[in-house]
């Protein structure tokens, strides 16, 4: 199995841009997808994750570490930008060797359980009632 190509895809939200990426590999559909989302930075880090890309294509996305500590190791002193470029492709190889080997990730980096937590919902809603409710209660997420 190979990489072939890494595609990049912003997109707007009214209150944040967010970019999302998908690693492309030579077998039939599978493919591993992630987030690489920064404040003001999309186009600098759409361009960042083109620039690395080729440290990536044409290697096995199953060497995780491999695969991360060379794109990681390309710049001395790597930014805020480049470790963000560096993580969504490496959070998407792991994705396709989980896909591939029928596991979720969670399952591989060692976690067999899910834990409760708190979430506050943020999705640009304007302020009103429903706003306010939704802010003084929390949802749980059940294991």
């Amino acid at each position: 199995m190979k990489i072939t190509a890494i595609e990049t895809y912003p997109v707007g939200a009214g209150w944040k841009n967010w970019l999302f990426v998908r690693v492309m590999t030579d077998e039939d559909g599978l493919y591993g997808v992630s987030e690489a989302t920064i404040n003001g930075f999309i186009k600098t880090t759409e361009a960042a994750i083109s620039e690395l890309a080729h440290l990536a294509i044409g290697r096995d996305p199953r060497n995780v570490n491999a695969i991360a500590e060379e794109v990681i190791g390309t710049v001395q002193d790597a930014g805020h930008i480049h470790r963000l470029a560096m993580s969504a492709i490496e959070v998407a190889c792991w994705d396709i060797l989980g896909k591939s080997l029928g596991v979720p990730v969670y399952q591989m980096l060692g976690a067999n359980t899910v834990i409760p937590f708190s979430v506050m919902p943020m999705v640009g809603i304007e302020q009103s009632a429903h706003r306010k409710r939704l802010s003084r209660q929390p949802t749980l997420f059940p294991n």
